[in-house]
């Protein structure tokens, strides 16, 4: 039987095409058999949908290097690709452009980045395009072409033949005495001669830097406008660093740049050695920039190029820590280390002391306001860093912020007070003592009295004659002879068992706990009261205080004049007049809480 002839229409032209597409995208297939030895790879090589005879077979064989078994294969070859080993991405963008299979549908490319061409790197990809959609800049399908831009921007970069000594352009540039600049180079001649921006004839081509025509030479075309000729005394003018500078990929923004143009001839380097960028540079950096050549112009063109590559090589880099900041600040723009947190660097098993601003910095973080009693300061930084440990640091924070949330009101005012510096409003009723008439049976008239300084007959009854104080308050008693007596809380005091006092307490003052200062070491003369808190001589008290009364609750820190310190608990009277070197030479009084 005859078969009628085989003609190609739109509909089938537009059918086999869109099957090409579709099994070039998804060869390996699923194939219905019942063989459990069959050879799927070699099966699904290729693909004979054409529908002209101009179209080539449907080559699958870039499959054979995905290890179809493994979950990681598409992976790997990602990675393959992103990575640039050393980080010499020239280096790797060379090793890919020699080791790909140019006839694979998916195979690595190259990500350039036309402002900035150290910032390109290998994806994986296909003709049209990388996978990874957020990759930014220009796609390179052609390896070898983008290894050629890539080396022509490196030596772009070249102003005079003696910079090819630089590390950075050794084996890569070389210098053309025909042009006058740098062009790529392949080994001892140039890369790509048949371009007329990168050729050179071999007879005219420098690629060692101590092979360079002398300083003024007729036999360079090109004259540099910006001298690098070493002056009398040896150094190297400013101007020509600062070229190196933007010559090595830095901007003229940076730091590094604007302290060599505003340098003193004496020093070049003057402005920025007072820089906090160039500080944690120096400092961190496995080989730092060479300080004493910088600054005084004496270091080969060379070396000045190699450190301002690795300073932009830093600026380049991933990395977000304190050395990586510094280098942006140097190579690409002034400042930018002032936003950089160098307490994120604490680690928590670091131990102390750590810097106020970084203690300040999370005080704050946590939510706790400079207003706060315990916010760190000069003061109480001591405090602080007495913890130990970051962690412990942290947490003593945390608790703090705790504590502005207990159920303990006591506790939660503190806090507030200490954290964020609010008193809180006492919704508790006032405590007060209260006085009243009969001494033997509690009955009579009953007045409460609140803190403060009440008289007889205008704030109670002449005919007091007893008192009860609650914890947490002090009473003193002054009769018509000017004597006193103290009911420290809690306590019950019968005016019945002190006739000087029986119907004839003319003033009652009302106080909370606090210790008392006399004049005399038998407790005559002034007398002073201190609550608690940080008291010094001479503006919290007379310098002549000799005597001490502290209450139960209450202690009292003794300083003197050559710093000796002496502790009273209370409930207890204590004469300084038993210990002279205290004797009218106490400078301090801490009075705190304390618990027996």
């Amino acid at each position: 039987m005859q078969r009628e002839g085989f003609q190609v229409n739109e509909s089938v032209s537009t059918r086999a095409a869109n099957i090409q597409k579709y099994y070039s995208r998804t060869l390996p297939n699923i194939i219905y058999n019942n063989s459990p030895s069959i050879d799927l790879v070699n099966l699904t090589k290729t693909s004979n949908t054409r529908f002209s005879k101009t179209n080539s077979v449907l080559n699958n064989d870039w499959k054979k290097s995905f290890d179809l078994n493994s979950n990681n294969a598409y992976t790997n070859q990602v990675a393959t690709c992103e990575n640039s080993g050393n980080g010499d991405k020239f280096a790797h963008l060379t090793s890919l452009a020699n080791s790909v299979d140019k006839n694979s549908r998916l195979r690595c490319g190259w990500v350039y980045n036309t402002s900035d061409y150290t910032q390109g790197h290998g994806a994986l990809g296909i003709n049209s395009g990388p996978l990874n959609a957020s990759a930014s800049g220009t796609w390179m399908w052609d390896l070898n072409e983008a290894k050629k831009r890539y080396n022509t921007d490196i030596c772009k970069n070249i102003t005079d033949c003696g910079d090819i000594g630089a590390s950075m352009y050794q084996g890569k540039c070389g210098w053309c005495k025909k042009s006058g600049k740098a062009v790529p180079l392949n080994g001892k001649v140039a890369a790509y001669p048949f371009s007329p921006n990168t050729a050179c004839p071999t007879a005219r081509l420098v690629t060692s830097a101590s092979s360079c025509p002398a300083p003024g030479s007729n036999t360079e075309n090109f004259i540099n406008p910006v001298s690098c000729n070493p002056s009398a005394n040896g150094s190297i003018p400013r101007d020509c660093l600062m070229q190196k500078v933007v010559g090595a990929g830095c901007s003229d923004a940076g730091s590094l740049y604007q302290a060599l143009k505003s340098g003193s001839d004496n020093d070049y380097m003057s402005v920025l050695k007072k820089q906090q960028a160039w500080a944690v540079y120096q400092d961190r950096a496995n080989t730092p920039l060479d300080a004493a050549g910088l600054s005084s112009g004496k270091i080969s063109v060379a070396d000045a190029l190699n450190g301002f590559n690795r300073v932009r090589e830093q600026a380049s880099s991933g990395a977000n820590g304190g050395l990586e900041n510094a280098a942006r600040d140097l190579c690409l723009k002034a400042g930018t280390i002032d936003s950089y947190d160098f307490c994120s660097e604490i680690s928590d098993s670091q131990n102390g002391p750590f810097a106020l601003e970084c203690l300040q910095d999370a005080f704050l973080k946590a939510g706790g306001q400079k207003s706060g009693r315990k916010y760190p300061s000069s003061s109480n930084a001591s405090s602080w860093n007495g913890l130990g440990r970051w962690s412990k640091v942290k947490s003593g924070i945390q608790e703090l912020y705790n504590d502005t949330k207990s159920t303990d009101r006591v506790m939660q005012e503190n806090a507030m007070m200490d954290f964020y510096g609010i008193q809180l409003e006492n919704k508790q009723k006032a405590l007060t003592v209260r006085v009243g008439q009969n001494c033997d049976n509690y009955s009579g008239w009953q007045k409460d009295l609140a803190i403060g300084s009440w008289v007889a007959r205008i704030h109670f009854p002449f005919d007091a004659s007893y008192i009860t104080v609650p914890s947490g308050l002090v009473a003193q008693l002054i009769n018509n002879k000017g004597e006193s007596h103290f009911v420290n809380g809690p306590g019950e005091f019968s005016f019945c068992s002190k006739a000087g006092f029986n119907d004839n307490v003319k003033k009652i003052t009302v106080m909370e706990p606090s210790i008392r200062l006399s004049e005399h070491c038998d407790s005559d003369g002034w007398q002073k009261f201190l609550g608690k808190g940080e008291w010094s001589s001479g503006s919290g008290f007379p310098s002549d205080a000799s005597f001490i009364t502290v209450p139960s609750g209450l202690s009292a820190t003794l300083v003197n004049g050559r710093n000796e310190k002496l502790i009273v608990y209370g409930p207890r009277k204590f004469s300084f007049c038993s210990w002279p070197w205290f004797n009218d030479n106490v400078r301090q009084i801490t009075v705190s809480d304390y618990e027996s």
